[in-house]
């Protein structure tokens, strides 16, 4: 079953990152920014899990997460607390979830994955 899901993948020109962002838009064109937002953190997580081989664990928050990748593997502390203060706000904090917010967050995501991988996000 695993091989037709990477044929199906594979056809439809999609993977990685980029059908992982096509779900962040289909959010957006719901107006559900918010969880919109906080998808993104969870994008984070798993690239940085991926490249960096520490899976965040169920019992650590989202910023104790991003410091131990600050302390360990000289993630840019600027960029990443900036990043989870952002996310925090909109989901624990009470500020209102808008399309300037999500623009915030994108931007910081995008700073983020550049340092992890190296690479720029598909075009969103």
């Amino acid at each position: 079953m695993a091989i037709k899901k990477k044929a199906e993948i594979t056809q439809s020109g999609e993977s990685g990152l980029s059908a992982k962002l096509k779900n962040v838009r289909i959010l957006l064109k719901t107006n559900r920014i918010k969880e919109a937002i906080a998808y993104l953190y969870i994008l984070y997580s798993k690239i940085a899990a991926k490249a960096w081989g520490v899976d965040k664990k169920p019992s650590q928050s989202m910023r104790d997460y991003a410091m131990i990748l600050v302390r360990t593997k000289g993630h840019n502390p600027v960029n990443a607390n900036a990043f989870v203060q952002c996310i925090e706000q909109t989901i624990y904090g009470g500020q209102q979830a808008s399309m300037e917010r999500f623009e915030e967050a994108l931007d910081l995501f995008k700073k983020l994955v550049l340092e992890i991988t190296g690479k720029e996000i598909p075009a969103f």
